[in-house]
């Protein structure tokens, strides 16, 4: 009969705009990098060594190490080109977070409050505006290029000519209700 009302705490600590963002690249980017560096510098320092003791006549043939070696070094080459996009739209993401939370600071004067980076259970808001006029949940997203932002009721949201996808607005109706909740 009843719902149970999804509820959003606010942080108990005053966060920063995109400050989630930045924690994500930190988990899904630099903590990957040193295995990344460390795993072929490894198997071609042990082929290097191989190969001084093949030339001085002593020890084992180092064919395998380098095997392994090139290996290691293909596999980190492309674990590293497969983090390249991530950092990039998680550092593009947290710039335009952090240039909406400059923006909205300038409504202070106005008695406006914003909140920024609200993170809820598999979710953030980016932002929230509370002021004389109500509540907003601000949903940021960074796009680059050109062209004017319109939004046709039927079809979606468009940069230019276009389409950018039903997903944001998704997002934004779902920082919406968990706002309001």
């Amino acid at each position: 009969m009843f719902t149970k009302k999804r509820k959003v705490p606010l942080p108990q600590v005053r966060r920063r705009a995109g400050e989630s963002l930045s924690e994500q690249r930190e988990k899904r980017v630099y903590d990957k990098l040193p295995l990344i560096v460390f795993l072929p510098v490894v198997t071609w320092l042990v082929y290097f060594t191989q190969q001084l003791q093949q030339w001085n006549h002593v020890g084992p043939r180092p064919q395998l190490w380098l095997w392994i070696a090139i290996v290691m070094t293909v596999v980190a080459a492309i674990w590293f080109w497969r983090l390249i996009p991530i950092a990039r739209r998680l550092n593009r993401g947290e710039h335009g977070e952090r240039h909406v939370a400059d923006v909205l600071e300038n409504l202070r004067s106005y008695g406006y409050r914003p909140v920024h980076d609200i993170v809820a259970d598999g979710f953030n808001i980016d932002h929230v505006l509370v002021g004389p006029g109500g509540v907003f949940a601000i949903e940021t997203k960074y796009r680059s290029g050109r062209g004017q932002i319109t939004f046709r009721k039927t079809e979606g949201l468009f940069v230019g000519d276009r389409l950018e996808g039903k997903d944001c607005l998704k997002q934004a109706r779902g920082s919406a209700a968990a706002t309001r909740d």
